[in-house]
């Protein structure tokens, strides 16, 4: 199964409130490395990635631009996925922090473990 995460407010706590339209791209290179861990969905997400039977995609909203620093800050967390996207796609479960089912089903998809 292919399972997409979110990485803003999914995969890290939740955003600083700013004017998101006056932000320069200094600043959101400085953002993206400041940004603190989800702990518990990150857990998750390798238990998942561990089993061996999913594709780990992460999904964002970021422009690829900022690849650079989105990939350092997975790999400084330990978030282990098999691609990562930087626009929208077609997946079986999308887990995001606009999701209202989402995080039910990653619980349900967990205790079959």
């Amino acid at each position: 199964m292919r399972l997409a995460f979110d990485i803003d407010g999914t995969l890290t706590e939740p955003l600083p409130p700013w004017d998101w339209t006056k932000v320069t791209p200094a600043q959101y290179v400085e953002l993206y490395k400041s940004l603190k861990p989800n702990q518990e969905v990150i857990s998750a997400v390798n238990c998942l990635y561990y089993q061996d039977i999913h594709d780990i995609w992460i999904w964002t909203s970021r422009d690829v631009y900022f690849a650079e620093v989105t990939e350092q800050w997975l790999r400084r967390n330990d978030v282990h996925y098999n691609r990562i996207f930087y626009n929208k796609l077609f997946v079986d479960i999308l887990l995001d922090d606009k999701s209202t089912s989402s995080l039910n089903e990653l619980e349900r998809m967990l205790k079959r473990v």
